[in-house]
């Protein structure tokens, strides 16, 4: 027969693996991940023609976790640890940050919202799948200066609500760093509302943001800020302020999507203002369950510049994980002195420059 202090243990122990159990129970921890690698033609890199392996054309290729503890009450601790790769040699896209998509912790209440303290992805963002009728990176808005591809706030603070018969907003703070890799020196701070019911939806969104770098002659301008932007392309112009707005609405008609978007930017240096506004529109349909095809058309002025970028995308879904992509993107300038270079890419020899890229994406 055990001895007490025998019985008593195993009791100690059943107790211990019971509670661990339900502990186990209410958390979860979800490794994540996107590959997307394809080929891309080029009509116009500095006068010539190219082909070349690409990468992150479509989605970024990234893997992270997410993690997730029930306190009960509704409320849950979470947290995300992301970083975004180039699976065309491997290495990690920003250098300097082993999490540079995002990096937060923080709690999340079903009836008060969230909140969240890290490397915080800027609400502009939320426009990203609503940009370019689902075609490739290299078709978005000029230079990417409105924010809405890959933008992040280091040393931020972020506040989400619930969602309330459709309607949710956001707003977010960061402190600003020197640190690699560097998203904002001085202070930032953002706003987001959006609204959703059955088939529409809309949101607006705002970025101030104190010493942030852009790179003009990135995009074709030959002067900028009173300089010329030859002179700048190595290190870009260090602003004073850039402050941009974003808003988008889309309405499902069966099987068509209708999309609208607007984006005015501001930016000082030197003393000096340089604005850019775009206007977009794009249709896409859903010709079988896994085909898409899309199509859009965004101009661009500002900066001395303006610009006719055109979309078109054709997605054919494997299974729920894998999908195929045909994309191209098609850019037109006509500012004076101006030439062609689509987002990410190096500027053209002329006033035009074409991409055509082939891709297979596959989630995990």
């Amino acid at each position: 027969m055990p001895s007490r202090l025998a019985c008593a243990s195993s009791a100690l122990l059943c107790a211990g693996l019971l509670q661990a159990t339900v502990a186990h129970a209410q958390s979860s921890v979800t490794l994540f991940g996107i590959v997307d690698v394809g080929l891309t033609y080029n009509s116009n890199i500095g006068g010539h023609k190219s082909w070349s392996e690409s990468n992150n054309t479509g989605v970024p290729s990234q893997f992270g976790l997410l993690g997730k503890e029930n306190l009960g009450g509704g409320t849950s601790a979470i947290f995300k640890l992301a970083t975004i790769f180039k699976p065309t040699n491997g290495a990690i896209n920003t250098t300097g940050s082993m999490f540079s998509q995002e990096a937060w912790v923080g709690l999340s209440d079903t009836t008060y919202g969230t909140v969240k303290l890290g490397r915080i992805r800027q609400f502009a963002t939320s426009l990203a799948p609503y940009v370019a009728a689902h075609g490739s990176i290299f078709g978005f808005h000029p230079g990417n200066f409105d924010q809405i591809v890959q933008s992040f706030f280091n040393n931020a603070i972020s506040y989400e609500s619930p969602n309330y018969r459709g309607l949710d907003f956001g707003t977010m703070y960061s402190f600003g760093s020197t640190a690699a890799p560097v998203t904002n020196t001085g202070r930032a701070y953002g706003f987001r509302i959006g609204y959703r019911n059955g088939g529409f939806q809309a949101q607006s969104t705002l970025s101030n943001i104190n010493g942030i770098t852009i790179n003009p002659a990135s995009i074709g301008l030959p002067y900028a800020f009173g300089k010329p932007a030859s002179a700048t392309i190595t290190n870009g112009v260090a602003l004073d302020n850039l402050l941009t707005t974003a808003s988008n609405a889309s309405y499902q008609i069966g099987k068509a999507t209708v999309y609208a978007i607007y984006a005015y930017t501001d930016m000082r240096a030197y003393h000096q203002t340089e604005r850019l506004q775009t206007g977009e529109m794009d249709v896409t349909y859903q010709i079988t369950p896994a085909l898409l095809v899309g199509a859009g058309y965004d101009y661009s002025v500002g900066m001395g510049g303006r610009w006719h970028i055109y979309n078109a995308g054709l997605h054919y879904s494997l299974s729920a994980r894998t999908t195929l992509n045909l994309e191209t993107a098609i850019e037109n300038v006509t500012g004076h002195g101006q030439h062609a270079a689509l987002l990410f890419l190096q500027p053209s020899s002329n006033s035009h420059q074409i991409t055509v890229t082939a891709s297979i994406v596959h989630s995990f």
